[in-house]
């Protein structure tokens, strides 16, 4: 059930407070949400909900390294020159919802190249059959960088919402939108790059896993299994 046009009091959403009407919440999840998803409510989201650096899974091999956080997020540095992205819009999936935070980082050496990347979302579940999914941009300006990324490369770390990546990264949710968990708002809330390892393909691949991983039920044993979320 949906709050309509009549003027609320403002509700919580999130870190801060917001006076549109919203979804009351779900029988399938807690919280309520704001479909208007202000500008304030998003950018400080980004800026604070990143919280442990240890992940769940990591896995370390000569010719794949991985890391993947569910209900947690790496502890990344602020991301500067945020701005409130677009919408694209899915059909709402038959995945199962099972957390409500998800965030993949792998770096697999190529020969004399590299590929490396990071991509994290968050879910939030509503009411309705539609998937909603914003990914942010950063501004131009300067950028952070992360020391403790899987890539050692000194100098080849960016922190930022790339919109070079963002047409991948809907790519790669298109790729696997029957798995998209219920109805809901999916936003993106961590993107780390490679200024050489990085590709839409890399972005792509970290996309589907991302997607996977909202609604996997059970552990993840080894590489192969972690690498199958991405295939």
């Amino acid at each position: 059930m949906a709050a309509t046009g009549t003027k609320r009091p403002p509700v919580k959403v999130g870190y801060w407070r917001c006076a549109h009407p919203v979804s009351l919440p779900s029988p399938r999840g807690p919280t309520a949400h704001c479909r208007h998803m202000c500008a304030s409510v998003f950018l400080r989201s980004v800026d604070e909900r990143m919280g442990s650096s240890v992940a769940k899974y990591s896995f370390d091999q000569p010719t794949f390294r991985i890391r993947l956080w569910v209900d947690e997020r790496p502890n990344l540095p602020s991301f500067p020159h945020v701005q409130v992205g677009g919408v694209t819009s899915f059909a709402g999936g038959k995945g199962n919802p099972r957390h409500s935070s998800a965030t993949i980082e792998y770096f697999r050496p190529r020969g004399g190249m590299y590929e490396y990347g990071l991509l994290g979302a968050d879910f939030c579940v509503d009411d309705s059959d539609v998937v909603q999914v914003r990914i942010p941009a950063s501004a131009r300006g300067p950028s952070a960088t992360w020391d403790a990324s899987l890539n050692k490369f000194e100098g080849d770390i960016v922190c930022a919402f790339s919109q070079e990546y963002t047409a991948a990264i809907v790519d790669g949710i298109r790729r696997c939108d029957s798995e998209l968990p219920c109805g809901g708002l999916l936003t993106v809330t961590a993107m780390v790059h490679s200024k050489v390892g990085s590709s839409a393909t890399v972005f792509q691949s970290l996309a589907k896993g991302v997607v996977r991983l909202f609604s996997y039920d059970g552990t993840i044993g080894s590489v192969e299994e972690a690498k199958t979320l991405m295939d």
